[in-house]
């Protein structure tokens, strides 16, 4: 097994900002977009997802002609939009806040005789968005997400029965994913002579061993606590963790905007 090369373990089961910001470029470039305007909110995670998207943009051969940090809790950006129009922008990453996001639409959507095509951050994949912006102002965006492998209605509909009715977003899974990794590491250091975390997660992660699903996990936890080798497989598709605790894979996947409804995009 290769020895940790991280002073402080860190276990992430999402794609970074930096990496989504990549993918959201390499997106907008991917539909021949050569001018961009790049507008995130002061947000840390919006700071690092547009600031990576401008980079790697720039990297790819397009021209960032603009890139504007916009307040979160501003009631207009029509400052923003002016300059957005003077630059000539027709294509926009945004990386903001639901609300922020629909306050920024809706008013370029009024003071623009051009609607600007948009490529949106995984935070803006929820119906808050698009039931809050005028009919059609964001028809034809994308966008892109962290990918989620488990498209069953078996847990929403636990999920549901749990929280009166609510439906999970789709950050629930990662959540959900977060914490099963880590009651079966517990279990497992539990058993160990010399208990050790760091590495009980990364055995809880991935073969070998015998595969536990996210419906299963009391009875699986039990098993791992009489000795039996089980990892968990995960909601959102295989967790292999490299020896620093990243996901070995962090896929994402695109989505679209149709006649305001939110539309998954077939690979």
């Amino acid at each position: 097994e290769p020895s940790r090369t991280c002073e402080t373990p860190w276990f992430r089961l999402a794609p970074s900002a930096k990496s989504l910001g990549q993918a959201l470029a390499k997106q907008a470039r991917g539909h021949q977009v050569s001018r961009v305007g790049v507008l995130y909110s002061t947000a840390p995670y919006d700071r690092a997802l547009g600031g990576s998207a401008a980079d790697r943009f720039a990297t790819l051969g397009g021209e960032v002609v603009l890139e504007l940090e916009l307040n979160p809790e501003a009631q207009s950006y029509a400052e923003v939009i002016s300059k957005a129009m003077r630059a000539g922008v027709t294509d926009v990453i945004l990386a903001a806040s639901p609300r922020a996001g629909a306050i920024l639409i809706n008013e370029f959507d009024a003071l623009s005789s051009k609607r600007p095509r948009w490529f949106l951050s995984p935070l803006l994949k929820t119906d808050l968005l698009v039931q809050n912006v005028a009919p059609q102002a964001l028809d034809g965006a994308f966008g892109v997400a962290p990918k989620i492998y488990e498209h069953g209605d078996e847990f929403p509909r636990a999920f549901s029965k749990r929280w009166q009715g609510d439906e999970p977003l789709e950050g629930a899974y990662f959540y959900y994913d977060a914490m099963a990794l880590l009651a079966v590491a517990l279990a497992k250091s539990s058993q160990a002579d010399a208990p050790d975390l760091s590495k009980a997660m990364l055995d809880a992660a991935g073969p070998p061993g015998e595969g536990v699903k996210w419906d299963a996990l009391e009875n699986g936890l039990g098993q791992v606590a009489r000795g039996r080798d089980l990892y968990y497989t995960g909601l959102t598709g295989p967790l292999s963790l490299q020896t620093c605790g990243s996901r070995s894979t962090g896929i994402t996947s695109d989505w679209t905007v149709e006649q305001g409804r939110i539309v998954d995009l077939e690979e």
